[in-house]
């Protein structure tokens, strides 16, 4: 699941401000409230993976919350913590930050994380169809997932001056995608699973990310599954059509070129 968030706090009536999901805004933009604008460098932006106990990992958690309600909860204004599963405190989870700088304070700018081994979000919320057999089964290989894919609001929130923002927010996703292939090459994970909605497809493809459909999946039918489905509504959409839906795909070997960032949007 991955997302980005559009900044909608300047446009808020008063008392919408008192909301979570803008509570949640302001603490994240709190750093930036003395700016009205700033330049970032996007050469100068690294990648590192967070432990537990890490500060950036409660930021990290922010973006998230922040990016997946905003788009996603069924309440307008509300909030609904979507990072403390069961996956997360797993010792085979990984959660990566992506690194900007101004005036020689760093801040983080988008996250992610990768689950190895075979206890994974995608097996419990996907089967396979009849007959058909999952790829890390049918290949003999340890699996992974991909996921948690979200932006800080900065991207959205009109200061950065210098640059076309979504153009930061390609070279984010492609510069985290690249530290996360590159753990799972060090552990010889070869297959990664995503989660993606057709509007998401397009901006990881535009990142030069072309991940491959799993034509022959269907939603689960554990209780872990349904119960997502109807806490997430307006990300699952279980009763529009199957290939309405949040798909599953396999995770590419080799990344292509970025597109023109006036291509696409997110």
């Amino acid at each position: 699941m991955l997302t980005s968030p559009s900044n909608k706090h300047s446009e808020m009536e008063p008392f919408q401000k008192t909301l979570p999901i803008a509570l949640l805004e302001r603490k994240l933009m709190s750093p930036f409230d003395s700016l009205t604008e700033m330049a970032l460098d996007l050469n100068t932006i690294r990648t590192i993976a967070v432990p537990s106990k890490n500060p950036l990992r409660e930021v990290a958690a922010d973006i998230v919350n922040y990016g997946y309600n905003l788009r996603y909860n069924g309440t307008e204004g509300g909030m609904t913590d979507i990072v403390n599963d069961e996956f997360d405190h797993l010792p085979t989870s990984q959660t990566f930050v992506a690194i900007g700088t101004y005036s020689d304070t760093p801040f983080a700018l988008g996250t992610f994380r990768i689950i190895t081994g075979l206890n994974l979000d995608v097996l419990q919320l996907f089967e396979m169809e009849e007959g058909q057999m999952w790829p890390h089964q049918r290949e003999l290989v340890e699996p992974a997932e991909i996921g948690r894919f979200a932006i800080h609001p900065l991207l959205d929130s009109g200061l950065i001056s210098n640059i076309n923002p979504h153009l930061a927010k390609l070279v984010i996703q492609r510069k985290l995608w690249e530290h996360g292939m590159e753990i799972l090459k060090q552990k010889k994970v070869e297959l990664a699973y995503l989660i993606l909605t057709m509007h998401i497809l397009e901006f990881v493809k535009s990142s030069g990310i072309h991940p491959e459909k799993l034509e022959v999946t269907l939603p689960g039918k554990s209780e872990y599954s349904e119960r997502l489905r109807e806490k997430w509504p307006k990300y699952w959409k279980p009763d529009a059509p199957t290939d309405e839906q949040p798909s599953l795909y396999v995770a590419p070997k080799v990344l292509q070129p970025m597109s023109d960032p006036s291509e696409s949007s997110m």
